[in-house]
C-alpha cells in the first residue's frame, strides 16, 4: 500500500489529511537551510563557521554503538501494551516517552537492526495501547501512565487522584512529530494514526497560538497554563505544525530569547519573568533532538553551536569534561539537571525541586553522542569516547557518570538509548525527518 493509499483508506479524519498535507510546507522551510530570519531575530550574532557534521558511512564502533542501544528497547518492552518502559524497572512513562520510543525504533530500522515487518508490529501494539489510554477530562492523555495497566500514574508510578492529572503540551508535541514520521515511513499505519488521533482533542492544547498545559488546583478543577520554554517550546510546536496548528505565539523568539555568558559563550537563555513553577534553564536536549530529527535551520544551528560551545569552554577552563543534561541519577535524589545555567547562574547542577546539587552532577550519555552526530569538533569526538565503556551490551547505554569522581551513573533510560539510535542514523543519513521523506542514505550495508 502507497502511502496516499493509506491516506485515502483513513479520509474521514480530514483533520489528520490537512496537517499531513501542511506538513510538507514545513518540511520544505527546514530544509532550506541557509534561509535568514535576521528580520526577525536580528539580536542573534551568527557566528561565520560552525562544524557541522555531514552524513557518512558509520564505522563498526558507531553500528556496536547503536545496537547495544536496541538492546535497551528490546529488553524493556511491556508484553502486556508493547510499550517500552523510561527507565528498567520505572513504569511511569509520558508521551514524551512514547514519541522516543517510536523514533528510536525508526532509527534501528533504517540501521537494519530490526526489520521493518518487526518494526511495523511493534508500533501497532503502540498504537493499540495508546488507543486504550484514559483521557483526562475526555480530551487528552495524562502526563503519566503506567506502560504495563496504561492507567494515569504520578511520577513515580503511584496510583494517582484525580487532582494529580493534567497532560503535558511539550510530551505531545514529541509526540506527534513522531507519530507523523512513522505514518510517512509506514504508510500503512497511517490510517491506524489518524484514527488514533482523531479520538484526542488535539486543539485543548493548543491557545492563543501556543502551547497549554493543564493542571489541577487545590480545588480539584483544572486550570490551564502557557507550557515550553525556551528550547522546548520551540521543539514541541513544531509537533503540532504538522497537524496544521497555528503555533506562531510558540515559536516566535523575539519574546522569548536573551542572552547570559557563560565561560565566555553568550548561551541562549529564555528571559521572561520566572512564574510560578516555572525554570530558565539552558540545556543540551531540545536542541540537540531539533538537529537530529528535524534538521536545523540557521537559527537554531547557532543556539545549539552555542550551547555546546559553551561546554566546550568549560573543559578548556578546567579540564572537566561537560556534557550538559537532564535525567536519572541511580541514587537520591534520583533526578537532576545538569545546566549550562539556570536563571541566569551558569554550570548549576540542581534536582527536580530545583535543590542545588552540584556534587551529583553528570556527563550524559545523551549529550556525549547527540552533540558527537551533529557537530564534528575534537572536543565532541572526545567526550563520546569517555562513554565508549558506559554500557551493558544485553541492556543498553548507561546514563553517563558523576563529574566528582567518574563513577559510572547506572541508570538505563529510554531517552538515552533513544538518542544514541537516532544520533548514528543521523550520522549516516543526516537529520532523520528529511532522511525519510527524501529516502538519504549515506550506506547500505
Amino acid at each position: 500500500m502507497t502511502f496516499r493509499d493509506g491516506l485515502i483508506a483513513g479520509r474521514s479524519h480530514i483533520a489528520f489529511l490537512v496537517g499531513l498535507l501542511l506538513s510538507t510546507a514545513l518540511i520544505v522551510r527546514i530544509e532550506q537551510w541557509e534561509r535568514d530570519p535576521t528580520h526577525l531575530y536580528a539580536e542573534i550574532p551568527y557566528s561565520s563557521q560552525i562544524p557541522e557534521r555531514q552524513p557518512a558511512p558509520l564505522t563498526a564502533e558507531d553500528k556496536a554503538a547503536a545496537a547495544i542501544a536496541w538492546t535497551y528497547l528490546t529488553a524493556h518492552t511491556r508484553a502486556a501494551t508493547g510499550l517500552v518502559d523510561p527507565a528498567a524497572g520505572n513504569r511511569a512513562a509520558t508521551l514524551w516517552n512514547v514519541g522516543s520510543q517510536i523514533l528510536g525504533t525508526l532509527a534501528a530500522e533504517r540501521l537494519d537492526l530490526v526489520t521493518a515487518t518487526d518494526a511495523e508490529a511493534r508500533i501497532d501494539r503502540v498504537l493499540a495501547a495508546l488507543s486504550r489510554v484514559p483521557l483526562f477530562d475526555g480530551a487528552l492523555p495524562s502526563r503519566f501512565l503506567d506502560t504495563e495497566t496504561l492507567q494515569p500514574v504520578t511520577h513515580d508510578g503511584r496510583p494517582t487522584e484525580r487532582e494529580d492529572l493534567g497532560w503535558s503540551a511539550v510530551d505531545l508535541g514529541r509526540l506527534l512529530n513522531a507519530l507523523d514520521l512513522w505514518g510517512r515511513a509506514h504508510p500503512r499505519q497511517a490510517p491506524a494514526i489518524a484514527h488514533l488521533l482523531a479520538g484526542w482533542r488535539l486543539d485543548a492544547a493548543v491557545a492563543d497560538r501556543a502551547l497549554r498545559a493543564s493542571i489541577m488546583n487545590g480545588s480539584g478543577k483544572p486550570e490551564f497554563h502557557q507550557e515550553g520554554r525556551l528550547g522546548y517550546g520551540q521543539y514541541a510546536a513544531k509537533g503540532f505544525q504538522l497537524f496544521g496548528f497555528d503555533l506562531a505565539q510558540a515559536t516566535d523568539l523575539r519574546p522569548t530569547l536573551g542572552w547570559v555568558e557563560v565561560d565566555g559563550v553568550e548561551v541562549p537563555v529564555d528571559r521572561r519573568a520566572m512564574g510560578a513553577g516555572t525554570r530558565t534553564h539552558t540545556l543540551s536536549e531540545p536542541w540537540m533532538f531539533d538537529g537530529l530529527e528535524y534538521g536545523f535551520d540557521r537559527t537554531s544551528r547557532e543556539l545549539a553551536w552555542r550551547t555546546f560551545l559553551a561546554q566546550e569552554r568549560r573543559f578548556e577552563h578546567s579540564g572537566q569534561l561537560t556534557g550538559a543534561g537532564e535525567g536519572p541519577l541511580d541514587r537520591a535524589p534520583w533526578f537532576a539537571q545538569a545546566t549550562v545555567q539556570a536563571n541566569g547562574k551558569p554550570w548549576r547542577t540542581l534536582d527536580d525541586a530545583d535543590r542545588e546539587a552540584a556534587a551529583l552532577r553528570t556527563v550524559a550519555t545523551k549529550a556525549a553522542f547527540g552533540w558527537d552526530a551533529l557537530f564534528a569538533t575534537d572536543y565532541a569526538a572526545r567526550l563520546r569516547a569517555a562513554l565508549t565503556d558506559r554500557a551493558d551490551a544485553t541492556q543498553g547505554w548507561y546514563a553517563g557518570f558523576y563529574e566528582v569522581d567518574g563513577t559510572t551513573n547506572k541508570v538505563l533510560t529510554l531517552e538515552t538509548n533513544a538518542l544514541v539510535l537516532e544520533a548514528m542514523a543521523a550520522r549516516r543519513d543526516g537529520p532523520l525527518r528529511p532522511a525519510v521523506l527524501f529516502g538519504r542514505r549515506a550506506e547500505t550495508s
